[in-house]
């Protein structure tokens, strides 16, 4: 009953006049029973619509341009975890098209000291190498914290841990400036907030929302999944419901 409900209501929302669009992507053809893997013919489809529809851009050009009046409103393809699935199957299709991405990096997973952020899988992370290589093609390098923790249940040792020591290591490591930061399972409060605008120019959520301005170390996102039927809606809506309400509930959640 109430997935009709939310189906009829969004059927009833208005397009997007203006605003850019921040798609939050996670695996492309790996395997995996989960909505969040999509398969790697449904990935070049949603591709083709975003090159019709809309200017690719980096993060922080797309929230610059996302004020601005243009014939196509901008948009970006955001991925979290750093799985290899990443380096193996997406960016190959990505560089192919010179589609740019943001790909943040939960380093305790790469390191092989945290667990994997999707639990009851056995894909690997990026390496090291890769992830290097992966910077110098122009993918740009976010964080995703050290061990992928709720910070809004963190200690605020361990918040200034996931925040600065992830950024250190990734800086280290592939020599690469890191400005931006993905809350881990995209739970975060003023506390935090607060905190990640210390060290990064800005950070993404989830939440289903058009970004139009506003508080840069929220930036609203849509999380792709295989089982949205219809692409060419969702990314032309200003809001997807069913997201926003998960998203609200998400944040009442400890």
């Amino acid at each position: 009953m109430l997935s009709r409900v939310l189906a009829s209501a969004q059927r009833r929302m208005p397009e997007a006049k203006s605003g850019a669009l921040v798609l939050a992507y996670h695996l492309v053809g790996s395997g995996i029973d989960s909505a969040i893997d999509i398969s790697v013919d449904r990935f070049r489809y949603q591709l083709d619509v975003l090159q019709r529809r809309f200017r690719l851009l980096p993060l922080a050009s797309a929230l610059a341009a996302s004020a601005a009046t243009a014939d196509l409103a901008p948009a970006t393809l955001t991925f979290d975890d750093a799985y290899a699935n990443f380096a193996e199957v997406v960016w190959p299709i990505l560089r192919e098209r010179r589609i740019p991405a943001i790909l943040y990096v939960p380093i305790g997973f790469v390191r092989g000291d945290a667990p994997a952020p999707i639990r009851g899988t056995k894909l690997r992370a990026c390496t090291w190498a890769e992830l290097r290589e992966l910077a110098r093609e122009g993918v740009e390098i976010g964080s995703h914290g050290v061990d992928h923790l709720n910070l809004r249940r963190a200690s605020a040792t361990n918040l200034e841990r996931e925040l600065a020591e992830s950024r250190a290591t990734l800086e280290r490591e592939l020599q690469v400036k890191v400005q931006s930061f993905c809350y881990p399972q995209a739970k975060y409060d003023a506390r935090s907030a607060r905190a990640v605008s210390s060290h990064y120019d800005n950070a993404v959520v989830a939440g289903g929302r058009r970004y139009t301005g506003g508080d840069r170390h929220r930036v609203p996102r849509f999380p792709v999944r295989r089982d949205e039927p219809d692409f060419e809606a969702f990314v032309g809506s200003r809001l997807w419901l069913r997201e926003a309400i998960a998203s609200g509930l998400r944040q009442w959640q400890k």
